[in-house]
């Protein structure tokens, strides 16, 4: 592009805080790799390029998926540009006030002491998250219009979980002749972290698994601010709260302390696992089911 129009005029938009561009194979065949870690935009600032911080945002539909993101950036000074409610927001809110009593549009999910198991390629992957995860989608779109739907992971095996169970979904609502619940279970997208930088949702699922990759700064950046009505946010808070690379003012232990503070935090313990009854046979076959 550059070879090209070398008379031209750019303007480079987005985060200095992004990704940098995934690189695959072995380093010895890319020497440029380790720079390649970074940005572009990143880069450009470090040499000295200007790049002006702007503080006003359309994204987020409400206070509390701003806030995401101002945890996220460590920017409390970022501002939304309408604070009109939206239709998603109202709906979100009374949803979680039905299922977990409490009004809240962002909303923590507690699996405390939850296992973490790894596939044959070493990708982790949490089974009580994805079954907290799957009962509250269930319910969701039983009882809300949004098809606006995200579950997002960092972990390739827990998203391939994720595509199974729902899959394992469609067709048991084929058994049960329901192609509206059918309709609004393919319409719910499944990614990773690193793959949904750019893009946005109404509503989005974020499954920590375990704190990991989501303590690259940048990732964190990334997954708390995909949401434009709604999040919800399923893990461990104390594995969070006491690993060495998240604790203190890490912007995931800031929000967990945030959240619990302000009543947006609900905890999952193991002797409800077993009690999610939709789908028994799924249940049982990840051995929670009594």
């Amino acid at each position: 592009m550059f070879a090209y129009q070398y008379d031209a005029k750019y303007i480079f938009i987005g985060d200095t805080k992004q990704l940098g561009p995934m690189v695959f194979g072995p380093r010895s065949d890319n020497p440029f790799q380790a720079q390649l870690k970074y940005s572009l935009l990143s880069r450009l600032q470090a040499t000295g390029f200007p790049v002006p911080q702007l503080t006003k945002t359309s994204r987020f539909r409400n206070k509390q998926t701003l806030q995401l993101c101002q945890i996220a950036n460590h920017s409390m000074e970022l501002e939304a540009v309408s604070q009109k409610a939206h239709p998603m927001t109202t709906e979100s809110g009374k949803f979680n006030m039905l299922l977990y009593r409490k009004h809240a549009n962002v909303l923590f999910l507690n699996v405390a002491d939850s296992a973490i198991g790894k596939d044959s390629s070493g990708s982790a992957f949490n089974n009580a998250n994805v079954v907290t995860v799957i009962r509250d989608l269930l319910y969701r779109i039983r009882k809300t219009t949004n098809h606006g739907i995200t579950i997002m992971t960092p972990y390739n095996a827990q998203a391939y979980q994720y595509t199974s169970l729902i899959a394992f979904s469609i067709a048991e609502c084929r058994k049960l002749g329901s192609d509206a619940l059918i309709a609004r279970l393919q319409s719910v997208h499944v990614t990773t972290v690193d793959s949904y930088m750019g893009e946005e949702r109404s509503h989005v699922y974020l499954d920590m698994v375990g704190p990991g990759f989501l303590s690259d700064l940048r990732r964190t950046v990334v997954a708390l601010t995909r949401a434009r009505d709604s999040c919800t946010i399923v893990g461990d808070a104390m594995s969070i709260g006491l690993d060495k690379t998240t604790k203190g003012q890490h912007p995931l232990n800031i929000l967990i302390h945030t959240l619990a503070k302000e009543g947006r935090f609900e905890s999952i313990p193991r002797s409800q696992w077993s009690g999610f009854y939709h789908f028994p046979s799924v249940l049982s076959g990840y051995g929670l089911s009594t």
